[in-house]
């Protein structure tokens, strides 16, 4: 086992993690910045739109609520297309809802995967068994984890270098 190598291992799990949450919360933006979403009300009040801790809470409250808004929107997606007489301004209600509720899916999506990489860095010790990075990252590998990394790996974006997009190709076996 190498002596700081868990740490690296642990670091370049956090690193995906952070990854994932920014991702949220910037689909959490676009969707104010849409005007699909809106941050204010009585409990939470931003001096700032940057402000990161009422971002964050507006995000938790998003994903605890998920889908209860996505059972709501959905029935007012059916009310709509149902009601017979669908007008333009209508039909572009109905797109709005449908693209605040595949942003509220894609929130969701990568909050979790936020949580469980840091589950598995947190998983991550000393005497984890392994001689480099990606014999520890696999011995903690699940289906799920599998999925996480693979999601990462078509969708980089500019966060992972080649090293680390090989690093996950390795642990995903290819």
């Amino acid at each position: 086992m190498g002596g700081t190598t868990w740490l690296e291992a642990q670091a370049f799990l956090i690193k995906i993690k952070d990854e994932m949450l920014a991702r949220a919360l910037d689909t959490l933006d676009i969707e104010v910045k849409a005007g699909r979403a809106a941050i204010n009300g009585r409990l939470v009040t931003a001096v700032e739109q940057n402000d990161s801790e009422t971002k964050m809470f507006v995000l938790d409250n998003i994903v605890d609520n998920a889908d209860a808004i996505i059972r709501r929107h959905s029935q007012s997606i059916e009310e709509l297309e149902g009601s017979g007489s669908v007008d333009s301004r209508t039909v572009e209600r109905i797109e709005e809802l449908k693209r605040f509720l595949l942003a509220v899916g894609k929130m969701k999506m990568l909050y979790d995967y936020s949580i469980e990489l840091g589950s598995w860095a947190s998983e991550l010790q000393a005497d984890t068994p392994g001689n480099d990075i990606e014999d520890m990252l696999l011995h903690g590998i699940t289906s799920y984890r599998k999925e996480i990394l693979g999601f990462v790996r078509k969708n980089p974006g500019d966060a992972f270098d080649d090293t680390e997009m090989g690093l996950i190709a390795h642990v995903l076996g290819g």
